[in-house]
């Protein structure tokens, strides 16, 4: 399907670069706070924080 350039407005240029461009996920997180395991008597990492989605 081909659309002429000048009938393009900039809401369906957005939605075309969201669907075919801007398709990655990104999570931004950090370690949590240690927790401590009682079988093993140490502290193990715990689960990370997420920071952003």
């Amino acid at each position: 399907m081909s659309i002429p350039a000048e009938g393009l407005t900039l809401g369906a240029v957005s939605d075309l670069i969201k669907r075919k461009i801007l398709t990655d996920t990104v999570r931004i997180s950090r370690d949590g706070e240690p927790v401590f395991n009682p079988d093993t008597g140490q502290y193990e990492p715990g689960p990370p924080v997420i920071i952003y989605l």
